[in-house]
């Protein structure tokens, strides 16, 4: 009987060799290849690795489960590779990205319990690792390259034929009915077609100086962020600043959640060139949607602050645009003082501290504040902002008793106060 591996070898050939005889891959063969396509390939892949390695580990469905293994991880690869070109000031290839963007919601689709389709997307990316073993060679000759920026292409190194031939049994050895088989073909097709539409458009290319939100996150759109580097290292930095200061974010988002404070701060950076008003829209949009999923517009406050002090910092002539971030970061703390007072927001930030006691409130440090704020938000008419804050919060496999009971007795407490009044507005 014919293996699904055979089958698909077969049954996505002629895709496979359209795909090698792209121009991007002729002209690398021939060393000429301009390094912003090779900076864009690993841009565009990882997108597509980020949201199919996101999605794996969600999925309850034995079939994948017997396939996908976590060392079979790229994203960490191409992270290391861009964090090492992030220095270079290489702009971006929007169409590439969009292409990018398209094949990871498609992956998103796929992505559902009973689904098979997965299976297609690992035989297509992990079939990969063998073609990079032809490319490497090529890049780091051409490009100047040891170690550093090749950590994609090396993934799996003198272990790549070993682990594509594990990973050929682990498909054939998977129980399919004939339409799932067909759906996993079917699926495989779909991302070679998405892979052709990335790599047609990363050369040749119009060079581009412009950075998009996809540059710094995989995950992210191609809407711009600043161009400018002196503001991007002070975005980057004051979204260090603002995760650092709250262990809340680690905790619950993980590394995902730290590219998103990334490409959020560099494109709140591109407000500065917008009217005040058009500011406060933008931002009152973003706190809302943030403060619905678990961040209080407390924690988007603070972070304006950070990014207006990084800013101020890096490009003082521009200090009169940069107070549009401030002043709008004004404005979220007045919405909230409209809601709690600062001093009983200090009070009952201070009892959550007391009730869970010293090592907890240092080990997740600023979570009273935050559960405070949340309540603000919600008295404030945003759906979900405690909701989505408290289930985790209260979460026994992750918090004790203790932690539990005052985060219960905090949200009571809070939601018990009647709102301030409101606060005059300014002239």
């Amino acid at each position: 009987m014919e293996t699904l591996m055979d089958r698909l070898k077969i049954e996505t050939r002629e895709h496979h060799q359209y795909l090698e005889s792209l121009p991007f891959f002729t002209i690398l063969m021939e060393e000429k290849l301009p390094l912003e396509s090779y900076v864009g390939l690993l841009r565009a892949m990882a997108v597509v690795h980020a949201v199919l390695e996101h999605e794996l580990p969600l999925l309850a469905n034995p079939v994948i489960s017997a396939v996908w293994q976590e060392e079979m991880r790229r994203l960490p690869f191409l992270e290391k590779d861009l964090s090492f070109i992030e220095t270079k000031n290489i702009g971006d290839v929007p169409e590439a990205a969009k292409h990018a963007l398209q094949l990871a919601e498609k992956i998103r689709l796929w992505s559902t319990p009973n689904s098979v389709n997965l299976l297609g997307c690992l035989y297509v990316l992990e079939g990969s690792t063998l073609g990079a073993q032809v490319l490497r060679p090529k890049i780091a000759k051409l490009f100047n390259l040891r170690t550093e920026g090749l950590s994609y292409l090396s993934s799996y190194g003198n272990d790549t034929a070993p682990r594509w031939k594990k990973f050929k049994q682990r498909m054939n050895a998977v129980d399919l009915s004939e339409q799932q088989r067909k759906t996993v073909v079917e699926t495989a097709h779909e991302v070679f077609q998405g892979m052709t539409k990335i790599v047609s458009a990363l050369y040749p290319i119009e060079l581009n100086s412009d950075y998009f939100a996809s540059t710094l996150n995989p995950e992210a759109g191609v809407h711009p962020v600043t161009n400018d580097p002196r503001e991007l290292f002070a975005a980057i930095d004051a979204g260090n600043k603002t995760w650092n200061a709250y262990p809340y974010f680690k905790w619950r988002y993980g590394d995902r959640g730290k590219r998103f404070t990334k490409s959020d701060s560099a494109w709140l950076v591109t407000l500065s060139n917008l009217p005040q008003d058009s500011v406060h829209h933008e931002v009152e949009w973003l706190g809302k949607v943030l403060a619905s999923r678990g961040m209080p517009q407390f924690l988007l406050q603070k972070h304006l602050e950070n990014l207006y002090q990084a800013l101020v910092k890096s490009v003082p002539e521009r200090r009169d645009k940069y107070d549009k971030l401030l002043k709008a970061a004004e404005k979220l703390q007045t919405a909230r003082r409209n809601q709690i007072s600062d001093t009983l927001f200090e009070t009952l930030t201070e009892e959550f501290e007391r009730m869970v006691g010293p090592s907890w409130s240092k080990r997740l440090n600023g979570a009273g504040a935050i559960l405070v704020a949340a309540v603000a938000d919600e008295q404030a008419g945003i759906k979900k902002a405690v909701t989505s804050l408290e289930e985790w919060m209260t979460d026994s496999s992750r918090f004790p008793k203790k932690w539990i009971d005052a985060v219960q007795v905090i949200l009571r407490k809070t939601r018990r106060q009647p709102p301030d009044p409101p606060a005059p507005a300014d002239k």
